[in-house]
């Protein structure tokens, strides 16, 4: 009798024990939320001087001159981060609804690096590491651009869900169309070429309907990106701002020996974008291409991702005592 108890125990203690590991992403989001909301409090300068006045400046202000203040106080046009922060801005304290937002966003990363089968002590080192807290503390709209777009590749097996969440993340920051360009440039090229060259259109093409949004989205918010260009190329268009970008490619290219043609397609929009744009924010999405691009092709730690992870964690934690020395983590 006690031999047949022990023998239905053990399996749920067994269960239990496997059971913990969903229980990673909610740790990660735990600390995301107390790391962020902790250091937002002492990060008061820079960017989120403008974050911030127009997050409680347009408190009880009807939505059309919100808009206006959201061009002025913050140079954008995307509409997604707006209507969110509009949304919530009379109801919670700014520093709490980031930090919640953080842990969203981690908590998601977090789920699809484990379905890759990603070492749990890399995810927990991105806590630290430099471009994560960019995103934590400055890059708003990019970091809500993001979340929706780490959304569309978590459910892009669910295809009206996921192209959802593809339209929310180009709507919450345009130049996450670098990013998706990117990631389907080879696909895009090989659709393209089925239609001029074997008058083909596959109707389980993801490709088409995506260029076409992107076209439309860039001819509407054509004029922000005008002026974008323009405050850019007053002192002239600089060289050294597509360095960084070019360091990942070529990262990339020794883990992708044999296909160098293709992974220069997929980095040239990050290229390109950094040179008209600056490397501020692309150079961001440069950074998650190169660890996408290494960990499809093995779940393994190399050599590059070990040692520009201990760069960026060392970056990031100049960063974060830069913004209790100073305000600002730049």
């Amino acid at each position: 009798m006690l031999e047949e108890q022990d023998n239905h125990i053990k399996p749920k203690r067994i269960s239990f024990i496997i059971s913990k590991s969903k229980f990673y992403p909610y740790i990660i989001s735990v600390l995301t939320i107390t790391i962020s909301y902790y250091f937002s409090l002492h990060y008061v300068g820079g960017d989120q001087l403008h974050y911030t006045r127009f997050y409680n400046d347009i408190r009880g202000v009807n939505i059309f001159s919100a808009f206006i203040m959201y061009r002025n106080y913050l140079g954008a046009s995307e509409p997604i981060y707006f209507i969110i922060i509009y949304l919530v801005s009379s109801f919670v304290d700014k520093n709490i609804f980031m930090a919640l937002i953080n842990g969203v966003f981690m908590f998601f990363v977090t789920k699809l690096l484990m379905l890759l089968r990603i070492n749990k002590y890399f995810i927990l080192t991105l806590l630290f590491n430099f471009y994560f807290l960019v995103l934590f503390l400055a890059a708003e709209r990019l970091k809500f651009s993001l979340l929706f777009f780490v959304l569309f590749i978590y459910y892009i097996q669910k295809k009206k869900t996921s192209f959802l969440f593809l339209i929310l993340s180009i709507l919450s920051h345009v130049q996450t169309i670098l990013l998706l360009l990117s990631v389907y440039i080879n696909k895009l090229v090989n659709s393209i070429a089925n239609i001029f060259i074997h008058l083909k259109i596959k109707k389980s093409s993801y490709i088409v309907p995506i260029l076409i949004i992107s076209l439309i989205v860039l001819y509407i918010l054509k004029d922000h990106f005008v002026r974008k260009i323009a405050s850019y190329s007053g002192d002239g268009f600089n060289i050294h701002n597509i360095v960084k970008p070019v360091i990942f490619m070529l990262f990339t290219f020794f883990i992708y020996k044999k296909k160098l043609l293709k992974i220069f397609l997929m980095f040239l929009p990050m290229i390109v974008g950094s040179y008209f744009f600056g490397e501020t924010r692309i150079v961001i999405l440069a950074y998650f291409l190169f660890l996408f691009l290494s960990f499809k092709e093995s779940s393994n730690i190399n050599i590059f991702i070990f040692l520009t992870s201990i760069y960026f964690i060392y970056k990031g934690v100049v960063f974060l005592n830069d913004v209790i020395l100073y305000g600002t983590g730049f």
